[in-house]
């Protein structure tokens, strides 16, 4: 467990003022009472004398601010300026926490010019403190002066960091650094390269839907545009309850006023929770949302059949529900007759739709620390997950990308994760979490932690027994998200049978195969077909590419017509890499070398639960399935092919072709 040495604290958000400072915030929120309100200030220029805020419920708001000098003199000038800064800025401020990174000295019995006794730290300090406090009470303000040095924020961190995960994070430069992130993503989606293709991308809604669990800008935009549209009705709606009527539009009927109360009671409770929810949304704010707006939805229904009854009796039956009636009472006769009911009928509109965005993908995961990511086989989960963690890298926001197949039996799921990594397990469980949470907040965007396909976890039971354990503990440290992803027929043998975590379908390209084989055809230089979407195979992505591959080494510019379904282009993918190893080893392409081989390790793999088989194991298999083909260097052909993929960790094959095109084969 690292000892904090702050003159030697890791390059962290740029450099060590940067680290000094995020660790002195992170300390901060640990100290800040239950109750209270933290708010924390990024960018230079930009913190108002202090780098966070803590707000109690009574009012008392608490400042901090850090300085990384290492000299005493130096440290009370830029204080001094920020403590003015602050009480200009922060008018309710009444206690400023000064941190700085080494131990001021006491008495040294040495004199200064005069002859006197020098001023120790220690006094200078006091002296400034003292002077600054009587300053703010001559100008009517009373201000407590608080210091952090060395040892202070070293006990604080001993305590409210007892697993060593923050210090970890702070004082260990070989982990978790921005460099340290994007070699690992770099390094995990090279390690699925047929799956992910940087240079060809196609946006699908899994981009949105990552945006959202961030619960980012985007996403509170979204939200902030729908509370918008839900003041604007509610104001129309008030305005309607607490008409007395007049020479445009009816009162509101005096035997539907307490009804009309009410209503307007539960959407001002609607209203509210919106905009606690913006600030701070989690699952408790997720149900009391929901049931906030069914509620709403409730009331406004019951409101309906009244006020249209009213019409139709004033008016004639059916006129409730006339257009007509409308136009003619507001171009004729400057009346609006429906008004009542029809505040009510827009205001029901906008709050359902609210509620309908809040419980998409779009709206609701934002709200949710952990969702499964569900597709069929090739639908491009992978690619989707790979992608937006390397987006997300270049916004300043850091993903973990680790595999199904990496997790076996033993050792447990952290162990495999942290290995996986390359991080030490000597950290232990907490102190890992820990320090990916610190490295989460110093970016003030979540770290998502991504598992893709335990379906190709060996055994498949592996996460339907471990994966709520595992998801609690990411689930304590409010900077850390789990996905994880699976194929949707394996759903129900991977994932626990009862669990509430959101379940999102993947489906490809679906209603975007026009836009999706324009893309791939151009990218591979061919001609995209006129009508794709009369080919639903080609809203798979892995399909197309599969497609377009084929039609490359066919030397095809358009698609030939009868290649519908996924058996023809298997079949002529593999003629055609027959004919690339018979040209390449000076064999006969009708020996079928490829696929045997291909069959061969499927075969293997499949008996072994589909997470891959070794090196060794392969080549048994081929050899049993054609001898010939013994002395051949058939595999590293296969892998220098793109149709296996060799994992360097464990020295398996197998893998990619099982999801690519083991299905084919069952098929043929």
């Amino acid at each position: 467990m690292l000892e904090p040495s702050f003159a030697k604290i890791a390059l962290r958000c740029g450099n060590q003022n940067n680290a000094f400072e995020e660790l002195c915030c992170q300390i901060a929120r640990k100290v800040v009472p239950v109750g209270s309100a933290f708010s924390r200030f990024r960018g230079s220029g930009g913190d108002g004398g202090v780098e966070c805020l803590a707000h109690s419920p009574e009012g008392h708001v608490t400042g901090w601010q850090a300085k990384f000098v290492f000299e005493v003199d130096s440290l009370i000038n830029h204080a001094d300026d920020s403590l003015t800064t602050a009480l200009k800025v922060h008018l309710n401020l009444r206690e400023f926490v000064l941190c700085f990174p080494f131990d001021p000295t006491g008495p040294t019995g040495r004199k200064n010019r005069q002859g006197n006794p020098a001023k120790s730290q220690n006094d200078k300090l006091a002296a400034w403190t003292k002077r600054r406090v009587k300053e703010a009470k001559e100008e009517n303000r009373d201000i407590k002066i608080a210091l952090w040095p060395a040892h202070e924020l070293t006990a604080l961190l001993l305590q409210h960091d007892p697993k060593g995960g923050i210090r970890e994070y702070f004082f260990n430069d070989t982990i978790l650094s921005h460099e340290w992130f994007s070699r690992h993503l770099k390094s995990a989606a090279k390690s699925v390269e047929p799956r992910y293709s940087p240079l060809l991308s196609v946006d699908t809604p899994l981009w949105q839907w990552f945006t959202a669990f961030e619960g980012g800008q985007s996403w509170a935009e979204m939200l902030r545009s729908k509370l918008t549209d839900c003041r604007a009705a509610f104001r129309r709606l008030e305005a309607s309850v607490k008409s007395t009527g007049g020479s445009l539009g009816p009162a509101w009927p005096f035997e539907l006023i307490s009804e009309g109360n009410q209503a307007l009671m539960e959407c001002d409770a609607g209203l509210k929770h919106v905009e606690q929810s913006m600030k701070e949304p989690t699952e408790v704010q997720f149900d009391q949302l929901k049931n906030s707006i069914h509620g709403i939805a409730s009331k406004l229904r019951a409101l309906d059949g009244p006020l249209a009854k009213i019409i139709d009796n004033e008016h004639g039956p059916g006129s409730a529900e006339s257009k007509p009636l409308r136009s003619f009472m507001a171009e004729y006769m400057v009346s609006f007759p429906t008004e009542n009911l029809d505040a009510t009928r827009n205001a029901l509109r906008v709050f359902e739709s609210l509620g309908q965005w809040i419980s998409s993908p779009n709206g609701q995961l934002a709200f949710h620390s952990v969702f499964v990511l569900t597709g069929e086989g090739g639908s491009g989960k992978t690619h989707g997950i790979c992608d937006m963690a390397l987006k997300r890298l270049t916004d300043g926001a850091y993903s973990c990308v680790v595999f199904g197949h990496q997790f076996r039996g033993e050792p447990v799921d952290w162990e495999r994760f942290a290995t996986e990594l390359g991080l030490p397990t000597t950290l232990g469980r907490d102190a890992l979490w820990d320090a990916m949470n610190a490295a989460a907040e110093s970016t003030g965007k979540p770290l998502f932690i991504c598992i893709d396909a335990i379906n190709e976890t060996a055994p498949r039971v592996y996460w339907k027994n471990r994966l709520k354990s595992f998801a609690a503990e990411i689930c304590k440290r409010p900077n850390l998200k789990l996905c994880v992803s699976c194929r949707t027929s394996f759903e129900r043998a991977c994932l626990p049978s009862r669990h509430d975590y959101p379940n999102v379908e993947h489906q490809g390209f679906r209603g975007m195969e026009r836009r999706a084989c324009k893309a791939f055809f151009e990218h591979y230089g061919l001609v995209p077909p006129v009508t794709p979407i009369l080919q639903p195979e080609l809203s798979n992505p892995l399909y197309l590419k599969l497609v377009c591959e084929t039609m490359q080494l066919r030397g095809l510019k358009h698609l030939p017509n009868g290649w519908f379904g996924l058996a023809p282009v298997i079949q002529s993918f593999l003629s055609a890499k027959e004919e690339q190893f018979a040209t390449d080893h000076e064999t006969l392409s009708g020996a079928a070398i490829v696929a045997h081989s291909l069959e061969a390790i499927a075969s293997e793999t499949a008996k072994a639960g589909g997470a891959g088989i070794s090196w060794a194991e392969a080549q048994i298999a081929i050899s049993k399935r054609c001898p010939h083909a013994t002395h051949m260097p058939i595999i590293e052909w296969l892998v220098r092919e793109n149709l296996l993929i060799e994992d360097g960790n464990s020295h398996q094959v197998g893998r990619s072709f099982e999801s690519m095109l083991r299905p084919a084969f069952e098929r043929l």
